[in-house]
């Protein structure tokens, strides 16, 4: 299989952020991916929630490392010729059985899964920070473009009223315009509300106030990618953090068998004994042997050696669901590209074609102004359709990312390779108020003896 080379020293998020860098062309000071996912990071309130997990599992680990408390018990006779007296025991288990050594390793166990837990934790956040963000910036892409198409749609209808005024075009031209401009702005409404939505659940994947100010690029970069999925199928088997977790409970699972073992060894003790507050004491070592067992401790060892060997079977399947992610991911991408560059290179460059070609239609009077408005509602359509296929594809590269088990603000790994591509086309022409003729024939075309001379504006998608 052919190997792709890592984007030497390259940034990952950074590679894909290189065209967002060209946000500055469209917003100043427009947030980045790669600045969303620090400030995931450094906020998400999730993130502190495994912290302190962690926090408690290093206590746990502390204490399973010390001594066993000793423990002090006063009694009373009150059998024998003495009658009632007291007694007062201070044991110490010396737990030479290997019961301490166990515990730790278990407790060891638990603070390496609260570990892997964390990283899980921060791959969570960096990627719903990531797919949160492009959503966002698809819907800000969204908003421009039916912006626009509602000016462009303003710009028909005022023509097209012009000319009904002047005798030249019949009613319905006017009042087809007019529709179109209607639904040009519910398009924008809706948009302008998808895009406050985005925000909001950007902001919140960033862990700040849903209604914090912000600032998005209205493009979508547009991205080239190369996956090996044989070499991140390895990566991942070794970075995942769910692996990590698996072989944190492999650890802990043994440790619980190691001390369910210990339970059923013998032990010493340093005991000190006194028959009474004011009699004498003394100082002695006792002999603790488990011999006498009703099935309890032996079921306990059974029952760690089961969940020792469920901890084992468990790893396998999690690295079989991690090859499937990783090739799932791999697939995804190869397949969203295509969709993006077939629209990119096909439809959407068709579209823009067709859109000219009835404009300089219509100048020459093959074309009527309805046919403007359709052509400009197809290329609207198109452009989102180019616009969404972009958005799935850079969503998509982050779930290969996350499936990969990559931190996102690491160098990118072996078998990964990401090139930043233009996303600058051309954009279609659009008629210009004054480029209208009085003259127009009846059914609304242009005649041919338009003056070709006058400048026709251009609107872009």
């Amino acid at each position: 299989m052919h190997t792709l080379t890592a984007a030497s020293g390259a940034f990952l998020i950074a590679a894909v952020a290189l065209l967002g860098c060209a946000s500055t062309l469209f917003a100043a000071e427009a947030l980045s991916v790669e600045s969303a996912v620090r400030t995931a990071l450094g906020n998400h309130p999730s993130l502190e929630v495994v912290a302190w997990e962690k926090n408690a599992a290093e206590a746990d680990l502390d204490a399973a490392r010390a001594r066993t408390t000793p423990e002090i018990s006063i009694g009373a006779t009150v059998l024998g010729e003495d009658g009632v007296g007291e007694a007062i025991v201070i044991a110490q288990p010396l737990e030479i059985n290997g019961a301490r050594q166990a515990r730790t390793r278990a407790a060891n166990g638990g603070l390496l899964a609260s570990n892997a837990a964390e990283q899980a934790m921060r791959h969570a956040v960096a990627f719903g920070a990531m797919t949160a963000y492009w959503d966002a910036v698809l819907a800000q892409a969204t908003l421009r473009v039916d912006g626009e198409n509602l000016a462009y749609s303003g710009t028909v209808a005022e023509a097209a009223q012009k000319q009904f005024d002047a005798g030249n075009q019949p009613r319905m031209h006017p009042m087809k315009a007019s529709v179109e401009v209607a639904r040009a702005r519910q398009q924008l409404a809706h948009s302008e509300a998808e895009a406050a939505r985005a925000k909001a659940r950007l902001n919140a994947a960033m862990g700040l106030k849903p209604w914090a100010p912000l600032e998005l690029p209205n493009e979508l970069p547009l991205a080239r990618v190369a996956a090996d999925v044989q070499q991140l199928s390895a990566y991942a088997e070794e970075h995942r953090p769910e692996v990590k977790r698996a072989l944190a409970d492999v650890e802990q699972a043994s440790g619980d068998e190691a001390v369910a073992k210990a339970a059923r060894k013998p032990d010493l003790a340093v005991q000190y004994l006194r028959e009474d507050f004011s009699g004498p004491g003394g100082v002695g070592v006792m002999l603790t042997i488990p011999s006498l067992d009703w099935g309890s401790l032996r079921s306990e060892q059974r029952k760690a050696s089961a969940q020792l060997e469920a901890r084992r079977k468990a790893l396998e399947e999690i690295f079989n669901a991690i090859r499937l992610d990783v090739t799932v991911a791999v697939a995804t991408i190869t397949s969203t590209e295509t969709q993006v560059w077939e629209l990119r290179e096909n439809v959407l460059e068709q579209s823009r074609r067709l859109s000219e070609i009835v404009v300089i239609g219509y100048q020459e009077g093959a074309t009527t102004l309805l046919d403007v408005l359709e052509a400009r509602q197809a290329l609207r359509d198109v452009n989102l359709a180019y616009q969404t296929a972009i958005a799935e594809h850079l969503k998509a590269l982050a779930q290969l990312v996350w499936a990969a088990g990559v931190d996102p603000l690491s160098p990118a790994p072996e078998g990964l390779r990401i090139e930043m591509v233009s996303t600058e086309t051309p954009a279609a022409p659009a008629p210009q108020t004054d480029a209208m003729h009085a003259n127009a024939n009846p059914d609304g075309s242009a005649p041919s003896t338009i003056d070709r001379t006058k400048p026709i504006r251009v609107i872009g998608p």
